[in-house]
């Protein structure tokens, strides 16, 4: 992907519409421009060029000066992201704990998602469980998938938290096995090729996640404590047959993590 694609598809996905995304970056490579310019450089018709501009000026990321009869603007600086985001997240918070009391209330303990997005979510919702992490069945395709970038912030975030994670991966992603066991509050082993699946199945509090990396990747998700107990007691098993068998991790006690 190019360099433009790529800025474009990241904008996008913190809320920028097509056109909001080519015209800002646009106006970051022009300096201060009047519209003509503005639709020439990011290839947006003229019209939806006023339409984003205007939105872009709500949000606080361009400003405009009138030069003679010729208006031009400019693009605010790229770090006023972070603060947009951080807004963002401020009114959020406001209203998450009600979101999540009827979240709770629903009936339903089966949920299906289609997409790599729900799986990362997923992730970053057992972190508000405080749970230890149980996942097994992990290929290479799952690192791929959920990005080196991502797990990053992820581990990063789990371990400040010291949240005991516990993986079990095919064969064919061994190597992420050592760098795993060299983080604090983290387990990795892995079992033999003729167990490798592209299905992986993840058990943290009362929830059971499989996810299925195919592209993209098809992910259940079902609430429920006894199954998740289940699970747990069947991972604890895979976990003795699993290599290295010889793994020593300090202060990890399996039969004392919930």
């Amino acid at each position: 992907m190019a360099e433009a694609e790529r800025f474009e598809e990241t904008l996008k996905e913190i809320g920028f519409s097509q056109n909001e995304s080519r015209v800002y970056l646009a106006l970051l490579e022009l300096g201060s421009s009047n519209v003509g310019k503005i639709a020439q450089k990011s290839g947006v018709h003229r019209t939806n060029v006023y339409d984003a501009l205007k939105n872009l000026s709500k949000r606080g990321l361009v400003s405009s000066v009138l030069k003679g009869n010729i208006r031009f603007y400019e693009g605010i600086d790229p770090g006023n992201l972070i603060n947009l985001l951080k807004e963002k997240e401020s009114r959020l918070s406001l209203i998450l704990p009600q979101l999540r009391l009827k979240h709770s209330q629903k009936t339903e303990v089966v949920r299906s998602y289609e997409g790599i997005q729900a799986v990362r979510n997923i992730f970053n919702n057992f972190l508000e469980k405080k749970a230890t992490i149980y996942t097994y069945g992990t290929p290479r395709e799952a690192i791929i998938q959920l990005g080196i970038p991502f797990l990053t912030q992820f581990h990063k975030q789990r371990v400040k938290k010291k949240i005991w994670m516990l993986h079990i991966y095919n064969e064919d992603a061994k190597d992420r096995v050592g760098f795993l066991n060299r983080l604090k509050f983290t387990g990795a082993k892995y079992l033999p090729k003729e167990y490798n699946t592209f299905a992986t199945t993840r058990v943290c509090g009362d929830e059971v996640v499989i996810t299925h990396y195919t592209r993209p990747p098809l992910t259940i998700q079902i609430c429920n404590k006894e199954l998740a107990e289940a699970y747990k007691k069947y991972f604890k098993l895979l976990w003795k047959l699993a290599a290295p068998k010889d793994l020593r991790i300090k202060s990890l006690d399996l039969g004392k993590l919930k």
